[in-house]
């Protein structure tokens, strides 16, 4: 039924199936060192991590840094790989739901302020687990939930655009200085 909210437990769960290191690319693994703040994705991570085995995590799983929620950590993997026991993976299940809306629906601050609303521990605060998984998100259609995800889709592009100027423009003042005043 189409209308109202449901918690993510009634629609996804977390996964904790393991992969072992040697069975993935260093450059597929996922810490909450290589996390971006901000809901700014994943960087490759460059360390070397000192465990055999890694939390699996599939291309449309949504990985979410347990620690300090409050730096807003995700990721909508576009890869297969392996991460920390820190990162959370979360796997939708529901027929219902794509998972990139509920991707976009949970990276968001409200999200991120129902997090902190229970945590563990003051320096390096946790999530809840448990209370994270009660977070609820709109049910819209699948049709709509589609039009949510093409429009964040474009508003990204426009964004990226807009970094590539602006990096662009220092070089290209300096450009005209040189020109017009050497």
């Amino acid at each position: 039924k189409v209308g109202g909210e449901k918690m993510l437990k009634q629609i996804c769960s977390y996964s904790n199936e393991r992969i072992s290191i040697s069975d993935m690319s260093l450059t597929d693994y996922v810490s909450t060192d290589n996390l971006l703040q901000n809901c700014e994705g994943v960087k490759s991570y460059d360390g070397v991590p000192n465990i055999n085995s890694a939390v699996k995590y599939e291309k449309g799983d949504i990985l979410l840094s347990n620690i300090r929620p409050y730096l807003k950590k995700i990721w909508f993997a576009d890869k297969n790989g392996g991460c920390s026991p820190d990162v959370l993976v979360i796997r939708i299940y529901s027929q219902e739901y794509l998972p990139e809306y509920v991707y976009h629906a949970i990276a968001r601050q409200k999200f991120f302020d129902f997090v902190m609303t229970d945590v563990k521990g003051m320096k390096m605060p946790r999530g809840n687990k448990d209370n994270i998984m009660r977070y609820k998100i709109p049910a819209i259609s699948l049709a709509e939930q589609q039009q949510v995800i093409n429009q964040v889709k474009e508003y990204k592009e426009q964004i990226n655009m807009a970094h590539k100027i602006i990096t662009g423009c220092p070089k290209r003042k300096k450009a005209v200085l040189e020109n017009y005043l050497n």
